[in-house]
């Protein structure tokens, strides 16, 4: 069997490569198609690394999903060294390859088609996790989705969650490597929260209607009116993006009860419409009619199948059969009768009897005529003769009759497209500017910070959350920006509201949802927020499917507390001994996890643990911050946390020159070239005898030198 796969694989053409190795099509002794991937020999001489992709493929070889393929095997390739992985073949086009067409030919991803795609990624990703919910997927990404003709999302290459692990690369090699993303907490265990960002980094894709690479940084990009999203879908998917802590969703089941609401109400007809066009416009044939062969190259265009313009990975009979089912589905949907509550998803490809390459069909005879609607299982129609036609057709045949089929369906698609109006267009937008006494507060609108106070900026018409956030004081606005219209807000930050002074409990829990009770009162379900509680011992309990807690909290007053219990890994019996944890020496928010969940941040005065040891990473991702460290709680007591706060580059540069001061203390004439301070926000003062003086503000990252530049000339 290894001799007649590798063989078979040797022979095959159009591979698909990426980070994992080299992929190829297929046809075993059976004649039946299959999907092999020869591993990259760097992972393969990781002996732990094949027992990784061992295990977890005896691990799921009951798992049976529409949205999954289903691996066949692993085999020793023994004259290269390497494994070769089997499974069954996805007929269709991959995501990567679609948005690398889609960007080089400028084909737009409307929205339609971005919600189909998500809306079914999501759907798998959270039935993979209700079913193997002690797996973790680990590698979802553009090149390991297929899209069937009709549309269907098929995810490949599940085998690859722990073994991953046993690479020991750095968060970045993953990355770049790999095209994996990982979470700015991810220091051994890839869990859950992985998931969740590989799906959003996948939606992110559709946004932005291209591949990402290895420069992109996800925790970097930035989402602008131009990209159409309300304000609703941004937030979820900078929530999936892990950007912020204490709002990103913990699981794949989190994001997929929250995408509704994102995305709005499914309208199934619309989003399959907006697919399948999307895919016409990027599997259309770009044909321009070569010059008759002559006899002696007769001979050579017979032994070479027709190029396939910038989809090597695609098959003709693929990209024909995507053509079609978007004429079928544009024909059903203006006939009379046609039905607008057709909303039956895509379905798989018919049965192998009547799935007969399109390079094998007589192209010379008319297309099929379109069925009325898409039923569950499509019945395809040939023309007479094809299933028993046993004359071949030579490829100089074949030539000019696939460039005048895809002339034919090239003229019916451009006049469907052309007639299609757009479903999007940018978003009309208005000002909005905001100030605050004391000036320098940090803006956030929708989930994205956008600068600090005073700060003017056009904003989509619609509605926006704005956030402002100092030492003591978070304020949440919303406001209505509309077309044409200038909006302004000022606020007055001290003394406002003091959170130091204010008794609080948040309760937290993994997985989310858990019923939480106080002292018998039903207070709602985690996260939530508990600040009515008077000072002294109170008692938590916590229900949910997962499993049930019940801890007794100490309440200070003036303090506010978090209590965090992960309900799957235990149940805590009544009266459990903990202690607290408190970071005492942070100059900026740092956020707290432990094995990949988030217990609080440094804002919390004290934050409960069970008494034990704990190995926590601390991190603040902005600026490039983490740190691994091991604490042993004692029950009833305080652990304090010192951190080694570590310092970045800072270069100052002034025209003609200046004086400069680094948070009030002098740093001395520019231009200064990478001065060490510590990493975080910094106010920089430069005073000239003659041009006065100009402030700024900088943060320093660990990741970069940070860069000042002022032409005090100018006014």
């Amino acid at each position: 069997m290894e001799v007649a796969v590798a063989d078979s694989y040797a022979q095959a053409a159009q591979p698909f490569g990426d980070g994992f190795g080299e992929r190829r099509v297929i046809i075993d002794a059976r004649g039946e198609r299959l999907d092999v991937l020869r591993l990259n020999k760097t992972l393969s001489a990781v002996p732990a690394f094949e027992a990784g992709v061992r295990e977890r493929t005896d691990r799921i070889s009951g798992f049976r999903h529409e949205a999954f393929s289903r691996i066949r095997s692993i085999e020793n390739d023994r004259p290269t060294g390497t494994l070769l992985i089997t499974a069954d073949h996805v007929r269709g086009a991959r995501l990567s390859t679609l948005l690398a067409v889609a960007e080089k030919r400028s084909v737009p991803i409307e929205r339609p088609a971005a919600a189909c795609l998500i809306r079914q990624l999501v759907r798998a990703a959270a039935d993979w996790r209700d079913q193997m919910p002690d797996a973790v997927h680990g590698a979802i990404g553009p090149d390991r989705i297929m899209i069937t003709p009709n549309g269907r999302l098929v995810l490949v290459d599940q085998i690859f969650g722990s073994a991953l692990e046993q690479l020991h690369y750095p968060r970045q090699r993953y990355w770049e490597e790999l095209g994996v993303p990982l979470p700015a907490t991810f220091s051994l265990t890839i869990t859950a929260r992985a998931d969740v960002l590989q799906v959003g980094a996948v939606a992110v894709a559709l946004v932005l209607g291209r591949r990402l690479n290895a420069t992109d940084r996800l925790d970097e990009i930035q989402f602008t009116p131009g990209d159409r999203l309300t304000p609703s879908l941004r937030m979820w998917m900078l929530r999936a993006l892990q950007r912020d802590p204490v709002n990103s969703f913990a699981s794949v089941l989190d994001a997929r009860a929250a995408l509704d609401e994102a995305l709005g109400e499914a309208d199934l007809v619309e989003e399959q419409d907006g697919l399948l066009l999307f895919m016409a416009r990027c599997l259309a044939l770009d044909v321009t009619a070569p010059p008759r062969p002559s006899d002696e190259d007769a001979s050579a265009a017979s032994e070479k199948p027709p190029r396939t313009d910038d989809l090597p990975d695609v098959d003709l009979g693929t990209r024909i059969e995507a053509l079609r089912a978007f004429l079928a589905r544009r024909s059903a949907r203006t006939e009379p009768g046609a039905s607008d509550t057709d909303t039956a998803p895509p379905e798989s490809e018919p049965p192998a009897s009547v799935a007969v390459e399109a390079q094998d069909l007589p192209l010379s005879q008319p297309l099929p005529p379109p069925t009325p609607s898409i039923p569950s299982r499509p019945e395809r129609k040939l023309p007479l003769g094809v299933l028993a036609s046993p004359l071949p057709i030579d490829w100089t045949r074949r030539l000019w009759l696939a460039a005048a089929t895809t002339v034919v369906i090239g003229i019916a698609l451009v006049a469907l497209i052309m007639g299609v109006v757009p479903w999007s267009r940018d978003a009309a937008t208005g000002t909005f500017s905001i100030d605050t006494r004391p000036a320098g507060i940090a803006v956030t609108i929708d989930g994205t910070p956008r600068g600090v106070t005073p700060l003017a900026l056009d904003l989509a018409a619609g509605e926006h959350l704005v956030e402002l956030v100092t030492d003591t004081e978070r304020r949440r606005i919303p406001v209505t920006i509309r077309a044409g219209s200038e909006s302004s807000q000022f606020l007055e930050m001290s003394g406002t509201a003091n959170v130091t002074t204010a008794t609080e409990l948040r309760v937290r829990t993994e997985p989310l949802g858990a019923a939480v009770t106080v002292d018998g009162r039903y207070v709602g379900r985690s996260p939530v927020s508990v600040g009515d509680l008077s000072p002294g011992q109170h008692t938590v309990v916590l229900k949910h499917d997962a499993g049930t807690a019940t801890e007794q909290v100490l309440i200070e007053p003036g303090k506010t507390a978090s209590l965090f219990v992960p309900l799957a890994a235990r149940a805590a019996p009544v009266g459990a001994a903990a202690g607290w944890i408190s970071i005492v020496s942070a100059p900026v928010d740092v956020q707290l996890f432990e094995n990949g969940r988030f217990l609080g941040s440094s804002r919390i005065d004290r934050i409960m643990l069970p008494a034990g040891r704990h190995d926590l990473d601390i991190v603040n991702e902005a600026l490039g911050f983490q740190e691994r460290r091991a604490v042993q709680v004692t029950a009833g007591q305080v652990m304090a946390i010192n951190l080694r706060w570590p310092t970045g580059g800072l270069s100052i540069n002034a025209v003609p020159w200046a004086l400069a001061f680094i948070d009030g203390a002098p740093a001395g004439e520019t231009p200064i070239a990478n001065m060490q301070v510590p990493i975080g926000p910094h106010e920089i003062l430069l005073r000239h005898p003659q041009l006065g003086e100009r402030r700024t503000s900088v943060i320093v990252t660990s990741r970069e030198t940070a860069k000042v530049g002022v032409d005090l000339r100018a006014k």
